[in-house]
């Protein structure tokens, strides 16, 4: 009965091994968060040239920004012009995101995926509001100037 059990764990742990996606190197996910980490600093100091330089073309964007999809050759573009049309009619300033500890991180060949919580702080008309829970995943590629991202999503948690 022992050896069923060894027999059946050794099976269990080489289709583990066999079955799993391709990891990347440590130089890749630390290339990959290096753009991650350099894109969210560009936002919170309202950066707007710097954090289009991480971005591809096209790209594609889901976020709780009216008309909410963005995607072409000019999306990052138009998500910020969008994003800060909605700040200047709402009385937002001061926007920044702290990314929590990254939930999942995979990067197969020229690809990478990334998830994380987040929490969003800005004064609103001069009140401070702070949103936690929120999530941000990013899908990027490798491309000859290295990791860029080809779109993401933002989910606010109320």
């Amino acid at each position: 009965m022992k050896s069923v059990k060894l027999a059946v764990m050794a099976i269990t742990v080489l289709m583990a091994v066999v079955c799993a996606p391709w990891r990347a190197t440590a130089a890749d996910n630390s290339a990959v968060m290096a753009v991650v980490n350099g894109a969210v600093a560009s936002f919170n100091k309202g950066d707007m040239k710097t954090w289009e330089t991480f971005c591809t073309s096209p790209a594609s964007i889901v976020s709780n920004v009216p008309p909410y999809q963005y995607y072409g050759s000019t999306a990052c573009a138009d998500w910020w012009t969008s994003h800060a049309a909605y700040d200047k009619k709402n009385g937002v300033s001061g926007e920044v995101v702290v990314l929590g500890p990254v939930w999942h991180t995979e990067v197969t060949g020229n690809r990478a995926y990334v998830a994380f919580p987040a929490s969003y702080t800005f004064k609103q008309k001069g009140k401070t509001v702070k949103t936690s829970g929120n999530a941000l995943t990013i899908a990027l590629q490798k491309t000859a100037t290295g990791w860029l991202m080809t779109g993401w999503s933002w989910t606010q948690h109320p």
